[in-house]
C-alpha cells in the first residue's frame, strides 16, 4: 500500500527527535527513509507514489551545505538554537532553494523570539539522555564523601564564577570540580582543575578517553553515546547537590544535559544560567526548590548579581541538616526524574504542530 507521506532523513537526522522509529512521524502514516548527505549529494533520490515529500536535515550549528530541495514540499531543520529568526529563515530557504521550511529546535535568544508559525522549540538536549541511560537508585545521603558536584566542563565567565567563589570561601575539597579550556568542538580540551578523585567515579568507558584525550563532552564512546550523555552516577552516589552551569547565561531559552542529567539523576541543584531559566523549566512541568532555596535569584536581570545571590544558596545549602533537608526536596526529586522520561508529554504537541506542517 502506497504510503501517504515520505521523510528522507539526511545523516539519521530524525534521531534527533525519535529514540525509537515511529515516535514522532507514525509508521502508517510516514515513510522513513534514512541516507547520508554524501549519498544525497552524489544520487538523486527516487521518490514516488507518496502524497507529500518530506526532508529532514540535522542541526550543524547553522553550517549546512548548499543543498537542492526544490522536489521537496516541506524541509524539516533540526537545529539547536535559533538566533535572529526571520533572518535565519530566509537564508535556509535560499540555501536550499525551498520555501517550505519547518525549523525544530532547542532554544532560541530571547532577543529574537520565533515565530511560531515556523519554529517549534522542543528541548530535546533533555530528553537526549533517555536513550544512554538507566534509573539508578541514588543513596547520596547514606554514601556522601563531597556536599557539591560542580561538573563545570569548559571554561566560561560563569563558570569561572563559580570556581573562583569555591576557591575564595575554602570548598574546593568539600566539591568534585572539573575544569576545562573550552574548544566547542571534538579537539583535544586541557584540564584547568579536577578533583582527583573523580576518575574512579566516572564511567569506566568515559575514564579510557579521558584518559587519552583529556575530559570533552564531545567525544563520541563506543555506545554511540557522547560523554556528556553519561549520568555520572557514581558522582551523584558520593555528593549531595548539584551546581549547573548551564551553556549560555544571557537571555537564552536553551537547556542542555547539564540540566537533564541533574533531573533524570534525582539531584537538588543551584542553578547558573539565563535570567528566568528555572521559570522556564518549571513551564516544562518540573519542579525546582523555591520552598527550600531561595531562588529569586532567578529573576536578576544583572548576570554577576544573579550568581552572587546563587551563591549565596550554595553556602546555605552547605551547613543545612542534610537528611532533613533531602526529605523535604525528595517529592521535587521524584517527580523531576519521573517527568522527564515522559516522553508522550513532551513528544505529542511536538507530533501535532509537525503534523500541521508536514
Amino acid at each position: 500500500m502506497t504510503k501517504q507521506n515520505i521523510v528522507v532523513s539526511i545523516g539519521k537526522a530524525l534521531q534527533v527527535l525519535e529514540h525509537f522509529p515511529g515516535e514522532v512521524f507514525d509508521p502508517d502514516k510516514f515513510a522513513i527513509f534514512d541516507i547520508s548527505l554524501s549519498e544525497f549529494q552524489l544520487h538523486s533520490v527516487e521518490l514516488r507514489n507518496y502524497k507529500k515529500m518530506i526532508c529532514a536535515i540535522s542541526f550543524c550549528g547553522g553550517r549546512y551545505p548548499d543543498l537542492d530541495l526544490a522536489k521537496f514540499d516541506v524541509v524539516l531543520v533540526l537545529d539547536e538554537e535559533v538566533i535572529d529568526h526571520d533572518n535565519y529563515l530566509q537564508k535556509l530557504r535560499k540555501k536550499f532553494n525551498n520555501h517550505n521550511i519547518v525549523i525544530v529546535c532547542s532554544g532560541y535568544h530571547k532577543d529574537y523570539p520565533p515565530d511560531t508559525d515556523s519554529v517549534y522549540v522542543y528541548p530535546y538536549f533533555l530528553q537526549s539522555i533517555l536513550k544512554h541511560n538507566v534509573p539508578r537508585t541514588v543513596d547520596s545521603i547514606e554514601y556522601h564523601q563531597r556536599t557539591f558536584d560542580v561538573l563545570l566542563g569548559g571554561i566560561k565567565r560563569h563558570r569561572k564564577f563559580i570556581f573562583d567563589r569555591l576557591g575564595q570561601h575554602c570548598m574546593l575539597d568539600a566539591c568534585y570540580v572539573n575544569l576545562t579550556t573550552h574548544t566547542g568542538s571534538a579537539a583535544l580540551v586541557k584540564t584547568i582543575y579536577r578533583s582527583p578523585e573523580i576518575d574512579s567515579l566516572e564511567d569506566s568507558a568515559s575514564v579510557d578517553v579521558i584518559g587519552s584525550q583529556g575530559f570533552n563532552g564531545y567525544v563520541q564512546l563506543e555506545s554511540g553515546a557522547k560523554i556528556s550523555q553519561i549520568v555520572p552516577w557514581g558522582i551523584y552516589q558520593n555528593s549531595l547537590y548539584s551546581l549547573i552551569a548551564e551553556t549560555n547565561f544571557e537571555n537564552y531559552f536553551f537547556f542542555t544535559e547539564k540540566t537533564a542529567k541533574a533531573l533524570y539523576g534525582q539531584r537538588p541543584f543551584v542553578f547558573f544560567g539565563a535570567q528566568g531559566q528555572l521559570e522556564d523549566l518549571r513551564n516544562f512541568g518540573f519542579k525546582t526548590f523555591g520552598d527550600v532555596i531561595d531562588e529569586s535569584y532567578d529573576s536578576i536581570l544583572d548576570p554577576t548579581e544573579r550568581f552572587t545571590q546563587a551563591f549565596e544558596q550554595v553556602k546555605w545549602l552547605f551547613d543545612q541538616n542534610h537528611p532533613r533537608l533531602y526529605q523535604r526536596l525528595q517529592p521535587i526529586l521524584e517527580h523531576n526524574c519521573a517527568h522527564i522520561q515522559n516522553r508522550k508529554h513532551f513528544l505529542e504537541p511536538l507530533k501535532q504542530w509537525l503534523y500541521q506542517h508536514c
